[in-house]
């Protein structure tokens, strides 16, 4: 069953945290710092907070997931209507128990009590390269609504193939002082992607 956490319950959640920590810096060690940020002041503090509702789903005394819920409010904003939102800032089901509908009782929970209090919508993150969390969360019903985008300058710039087996290599479109400009995940010529430039 789904219910408010408790104090007691940061150890089970502690350990539910670093499977979600561990599969984010694994995928992404250059911006995570390895250190589970994750700790009793932040859980406290979350327990106390207004704008937060801190759920966690329990079987058998066991906790098998928790969601973390956020209110926020949108008033006089330059662009945005004044609206409530209510956003999921994070969700882990036990990777043990998953397939069994928990992360879709965590969502029907945030949605109810989006409604009870007055929110427009009900919305969350997803790492782009969080495929299976983005396609669970589609077919809850959920829909894009901003793409942040992400470069890395530092690879941006490609040395040049050296000329190996081919004398006649000579680079075309997309050369700037000897160096070739590469759009990441391209493999084919760089004139095949000449309405992207």
């Amino acid at each position: 069953m789904i219910r408010d956490a408790c104090i007691s319950d940061f150890n089970a959640i502690l350990n539910l945290q670093n499977q979600v920590f561990q599969i984010h810096l694994t995928a992404r060690p250059d911006m995570i710092k390895p250190k589970l940020p994750f700790n009793q002041g932040y859980f406290e503090q979350s327990l106390q907070d207004d704008n937060k509702k801190f759920l966690v789903f329990e079987k058998d005394r066991n906790i098998l997931g928790y969601c973390i819920i956020q209110v926020l409010e949108y008033k006089d904003h330059h662009i945005l209507h004044d609206m409530k939102i209510v956003e999921i800032n994070d969700m882990c089901v036990d990777e043990k128990t998953r397939g069994n509908n928990i992360g879709r009782q965590f969502v029907d929970s945030a949605k109810d009590y989006a409604k009870e209090i007055g929110a427009a919508r009900l919305e969350l993150t997803v790492w782009g390269f969080n495929k299976s969390a983005r396609q669970f969360y589609e077919h809850l019903g959920m829909s894009e609504r901003t793409i942040r985008m992400e470069m890395s300058v530092d690879e941006y710039l490609v040395e040049p193939v050296k000329k190996a087996k081919s004398p006649e290599l000579h680079f075309k479109r997309g050369c700037m002082n000897d160096k070739m400009w590469m759009a990441d995940g391209f493999d084919a010529p760089l004139e095949d992607f000449e309405e992207y430039m």
